[in-house]
């Protein structure tokens, strides 16, 4: 389904538009012109795989659900197209139990707002680091102390150099967190030697660096996640995947135990998502002049948030404490 999704939305609307006469009349004279309809001929030509991967999935090449508003009550009208032809089918009953499924959904989750007033983006820059790097760099901290270890961390970067360009994935982890984040150990030291602070400065400053420059590369396209996804979609049955998929280092560094995102706005004061894995966190953050705000997301099960926000305040009070004279005390 994702396969021939990705196949299709390659197709210009023009041109989709121009194989299709098909149009699904509504209330009031308004309609949904369905351009997908009869594309199905177009796509079977060629090397296109669109008929095995509809027989394999037995139903749907695309899926299409529409929600209009008819005398204040909300119908859900679901398209679905098979190797049979198109059919429409309307009912509420499905309305009812995505409620639920939602509902359920939404109370096996918590969230947590950290919202730390200790300084922001005006410190961050006078001290010499790039702002959303240093945050990623407090995040690590915070990860590295409530699992004991790093973990596969994805911020996503968006590719703005390129026509419909979407995102990338930085991987925040790297020889020069590492470094950074065992330097920092597993419990804050507001009281830390002058030697020892030196040292911390310059591992944070290459970690900054170092990821300052993966999330420039990867703005550009030289990240390599988008293109082992895509090598892995342009496998056939018949065709030997490469070890690398199957290696277990591999899989856990795709394993988005820490799911980021970057936001600064001036009109956005606070906006979240939720993690990837079920064992994982969803981490929205702004990083503002004086402030950081970071939305903290995950299962309920785990209780991960309300600390992992703790963790987080008290590594950027500790960060902070690198650059001065007298480091200050936790606030926690």
């Amino acid at each position: 389904m994702i396969a021939f999704s990705d196949y299709i939305t390659k197709q210009s609307y023009a041109s989709a538009k121009a194989k299709s006469s098909t149009n699904i009349g509504m209330k009031g004279g308004e309609g949904v012109e369905d351009i997908f309809a009869n594309c199905y001929p177009t796509l079977t030509l060629g090397n296109s795989r669109v008929e095995s991967m509809i027989s394999k999935g037995q139903l749907c090449t695309a899926l299409l659900i529409l929600w209009y508003h008819l005398d204040n009550v909300f119908t859900c009208v679901y398209i679905q197209y098979s190797i049979y032809g198109t059919r429409l089918i309307t009912f509420s009953s499905f309305c009812i139990t995505a409620k639920s499924d939602f509902c359920t959904l939404v109370s096996d989750h918590e969230q947590h707002v950290q919202s730390f007033q200790g300084y922001g983006g005006t410190f961050i820059k006078k001290a010499g680091y790039s702002p959303d790097a240093y945050a990623q760099m407090a995040i690590q901290v915070a990860a590295y102390r409530l699992h004991g270890k790093q973990v596969g961390t994805y911020e996503a970067t968006q590719m703005r150099p390129f026509l419909h360009g979407r995102t990338e994935t930085t991987r925040t982890v790297s020889k020069e967190s590492a470094l950074f984040v065992k330097r920092m150990g597993m419990l804050a030291n507001f009281q830390d030697n002058a030697a020892s602070v030196d040292k911390k400065k310059i591992l944070l400053k290459n970690a900054v660096n170092s990821h300052v420059k993966y999330i420039g590369g990867a703005a550009k396209g030289k990240g390599v996640d988008r293109h082992f996804f895509g090598m892995a979609m342009l496998a056939d049955e018949k065709d030997k995947i490469p070890d690398l998929y199957s290696d277990p280092v591999f899989i856990r560094s795709k394993t988005w135990k820490v799911s980021t995102s970057h936001l600064t706005h001036e009109n956005i004061e606070n906006w979240g998502f939720g993690e990837v894995v079920p064992d994982g966190l969803g981490v929205a953050y702004a990083v503002k002049s004086d402030s950081c705000i970071f939305n903290i997301s995950a299962r309920k099960e785990h209780g991960w948030t309300e600390k992992f926000g703790h963790l987080l305040e008290e590594a950027l009070l500790e960060m902070k404490g690198l650059h001065e004279s007298s480091p200050p005390a936790s606030k926690l």
